[in-house]
């Protein structure tokens, strides 16, 4: 983490002085907003589907082969 600690004895006076800037009812919407927050995580990518996959690929973490392309009818 990298959160520099505060000193419990420097708390008090800067909730003081935000609330005497602020307002009481600010200062607590603020305060709980920022509990609230949680940090983003970080999203992994999605694997391409199976079906975009080679065969080879497709044998490698056990799925059939596909089956070969149709043709077209000619008409």
């Amino acid at each position: 983490m990298n959160a520099t600690p505060i000193p419990k004895s420097a708390l008090l006076p800067t909730l003081q002085q935000l609330i005497a800037e602020h307002g009481p009812l600010a200062t607590l919407l603020a305060l709980l907003k920022a509990l609230r927050q949680r940090p983003a995580k970080q999203r992994r990518a999605k694997p391409p589907p199976a079906m975009m996959l080679s065969d080879h690929l497709r044998r490698d973490i056990g799925l059939p082969d596909l089956p070969p392309p149709r043709s077209k009818p000619h008409l």
